[in-house]
C-alpha cells in the first residue's frame, strides 16, 4: 500500500523561464535524503519518494502549469507526518513563486488547505491531527 501527496497549480499563462528556474532550484534544495537525514530516520525507513513533478509539456488538464505527486514515507506514523510537513514546506515555497495560480494539494482524497494567516499549506487541518 502507498499513500501519496498530489499537487496541481493552474493559471491561464504558462510558467516563465524565471519561475521554472526558481522552482527547479527550490526542489533541488529539498531532496528526500534531506528529509530523512533531518529527522534521523533509520535506513529501513527510507520508503518514500523524492519530490515528483510531471512533465510540463503534457499537462493532465487545461491550464495546469505545475503538477506532480510524491509517495510518502509510511514506515511509522511519525515518519508519515514529518514527510507531509516537509513536502508542504516545499509546496508553500513554490506557491509563493508563481502568483495568480489556483492550487489543489491533497493526500490521497484529503485536501491540504492553504492557510491565509500563515500563507502556507497547513496539513494539520484535515490530514494531520
Amino acid at each position: 500500500m502507498s499513500v501519496s501527496i498530489y499537487y496541481t497549480a493552474r493559471r491561464i499563462r504558462p510558467l516563465t523561464c524565471g519561475e521554472q528556474a526558481a522552482i527547479d532550484e527550490a526542489i533541488s534544495r529539498h531532496p528526500l535524503s534531506g528529509l530523512l537525514a533531518e529527522h534521523g530516520f533509520a535506513e529501513g525507513q527510507r520508503d518514500g519518494e523524492a519530490f515528483g513533478v510531471y512533465p510540463a509539456d503534457n499537462p493532465t488538464e487545461p491550464n495546469v502549469v505545475f503538477e506532480g505527486s510524491t509517495k510518502l514515507t509510511l514506515c511509522d506514523e511519525e515518519a508519515f507526518r514529518v514527510s507531509i510537513r516537509y513536502w508542504c514546506r516545499l509546496l508553500t515555497e513554490i506557491r509563493r513563486m508563481i502568483p495568480d495560480t489556483d492550487w489543489r494539494v491533497r493526500v490521497d482524497d484529503a485536501d491540504i488547505v492553504w492557510c491565509e494567516a500563515t500563507q502556507a499549506f497547513d496539513p494539520s487541518v484535515g490530514v494531520i491531527r
